[in-house]
């Protein structure tokens, strides 16, 4: 299952891995879930898993962002003009746009309205999840 996962559920399931962010990180490293990224993507989860505030150790981001790097689906995203709360969150969207399944999974479902979305599904964690299990 490939997905586009944002950056909130990376570092909260490396924060806390026995939550459902830290299982959908441990789905996406044991290869359940192929992350989809661009490089804006990448470039995000660099910057924010190096905020002092989560002291993740450098080495450590490195191999993170290498993993997904490796096991990942790299996208040209699909450009679009959608609204959206915070227009840092476009390239979720566009790089979901241009991929198979079309799914975000995300903490802050409120940043991916109905009305902005198309064709991609946006799901929690545990939405995640509970659709895998059945």
């Amino acid at each position: 299952m490939q997905a586009v996962i944002d950056t909130n559920v990376i570092v909260s399931g490396l924060l806390n891995p026995s939550n459902p962010p830290g299982e959908i990180v441990s789905m996406m490293f044991s290869g359940q879930i192929v992350p989809v990224y661009d490089d804006r993507i990448l470039n995000e989860y660099s910057l924010v898993l190096r905020r002092n505030k989560f002291s993740f150790p450098p080495e450590d981001i490195d191999a993170i962002l290498e993993t997904i790097r490796s096991i990942g689906t790299r996208v040209v995203p699909f450009h679009s003009t959608i609204s959206l709360p915070d227009d840092k969150d476009r390239c979720f969207i566009e790089c979901a746009l241009a991929a198979p399944e079309k799914i975000i999974i995300t903490g802050n479902k409120k940043h991916f309205p109905l009305s902005a979305i198309n064709d991609v599904k946006v799901l929690s964690p545990g939405e995640f999840i509970a659709a895998e299990r059945r």
